[in-house]
């Protein structure tokens, strides 16, 4: 596997290995399952199994449907490194921003802080029909109250003491292109207000001038915060994020998505050692152990700060245990920042059980696995996902549990 290299056949097995992986439709599951036991499940690589054997059924199932695997290939191979993957949860996520990307639409980016909100912005952006236009982030937290119409909207010489030159503001800047609200839910209360007032009239008035400009931009917003809880609690306009709200693409948290892990880790090195003195030769698989168990709190950003650390300490040798430090969080299951539920990719499956069941309403692993007709352990892998996400409240052990439906209403479809 990726970071595995000390067999003589290591790489021969990679390759056949990760030629099936990602070319497809298999004409014959056996084949496949014969190259995972034989080459795949080396003692004491518990990740590298796991991996293995869950894009596997993925991929399988993508065959069955009549999907060509070889679409994640297509779809991975132009992302940022922080999206490279076989995750089958992040495929899905990609496949939404592409449909999502080519309209002309505002777009509500939504996760836990650290699991790159910024990039998915950045990838509407670039598939969009605006891709050669101005890219402007704005920072919606750190906005001042006092100045927040010529924060936004600029201001025209001479419109307060000390305004000595024309300044325009980010979205008459941004013409033909893309403005990014980063964390939305941190403007302030006037800021919402002149922000809902642009996006109804799609002009600004620049602070002391007379004219208005129309304003020729494509909003996308991103926030770590449940926008719908903010407005219930009074925080933030409902009308406003009926506004921005058109289409929602969620960014799934690390921890839904640990499959990904290996081709993260080998892509996060592969970036340290282009720019390195003394790159890293290898990984030791007890790193991956220790990487795959941790429930990752602070996403993607925690894994790149920890990985640049390790590679940092290995001194161009192999990462292994005594250089990575996953810090206090090791031991915790909850994000740190974030709110009580997860948030999580919907698969058309998942959707199709919540959409089956009222609020109460009970399932079970072996029912979901008939009725979608897939392996007992994907269907638990989703279950769980969805338990972790708030939309199921799992009840009795492992084995034999039973899924409620809880009262979590389902997200927002694009173009709804």
């Amino acid at each position: 596997l990726p970071w595995r290299g000390s067999e003589p056949s290591a790489s021969a097995v990679e390759r056949r290995l990760l030629e099936r992986l990602t070319a497809g439709p298999w004409p014959d599951g056996e084949v496949v399952s014969g190259l995972y036991f034989a080459h795949a499940a080396w003692p004491k690589d518990g990740p590298s199994a796991r991996f293995v054997q869950a894009v596997l059924e993925e991929r399988m199932a993508e065959a069955q449907s009549g999907r060509p695997a070889s679409q994640l290939v297509q779809i991975t191979s132009q992302v940022p490194v922080d999206f490279v993957a076989t995750s089958p949860i992040l495929v899905q996520l990609l496949d939404t921003l592409r449909r999502v990307a080519e309209q002309e639409i505002t777009v509500l980016v939504s996760g836990e802080t650290g699991v790159g909100k910024d990039r998915v912005a950045e990838l509407v952006h670039r598939w969009g029909r605006r891709a050669n236009g101005p890219l402007v982030h704005v920072h919606c937290p750190s906005l001042s109250a006092s100045l927040i119409e010529d924060e936004l909207f600029g201001h025209a010489k001479g419109a307060f003491t000390g305004a000595h030159s024309q300044r325009v503001g980010p979205f008459e800047y941004a013409a033909g292109g893309t403005v990014v609200l980063d964390e939305v839910a941190g403007l302030p209360p006037a800021g919402q207000v002149a922000l809902l007032r642009m996006l109804e009239t799609r002009e600004v008035q620049p602070l002391g001038s007379s004219r208005t400009v129309p304003i020729d931009v494509r909003i996308v917003a991103t926030t770590s915060k449940d926008l719908a809880l903010e407005v219930e609690r009074g925080n933030f306009r409902a009308d406003l994020f009926f506004r921005l709200n058109v289409a929602h693409v969620t960014v799934p948290p690390l921890r839904l998505r640990r499959q990904a892990l290996p081709d993260l880790v080998a892509a996060f090195l592969r970036r340290f050692n282009e720019t390195a003195d003394r790159p890293v030769t290898g990984v030791d698989p007890k790193v991956m152990d220790a990487l795959y168990d941790h429930p990752w709190p602070g996403n993607l950003r925690e894994l790149e700060n920890v990985l640049a650390k390790g590679a940092v300490l290995a001194q161009g040798g192999e990462l292994g245990p005594e250089h990575i430090d996953l810090g206090p969080g090791a031991n915790s299951t909850a994000p740190a920042g974030g709110d009580a539920t997860a948030q999580v990719v919907l698969s058309e499956r998942m959707e199709r059980l919540l959409e089956s069941l009222a609020p109460g309403d009970r399932t079970s692993t072996a029912e979901f696995a008939e009725r979608e007709s897939i392996s007992s352990r994907t269907a638990l892998r989703d279950l769980q996902a969805l338990v972790e996400a708030g939309y199921l409240v799992q009840e009795g052990t492992r084995r034999g549990a039973r899924f409620r439906r809880s009262g979590r209403p389902l997200p927002t479809r694009a173009g709804h």
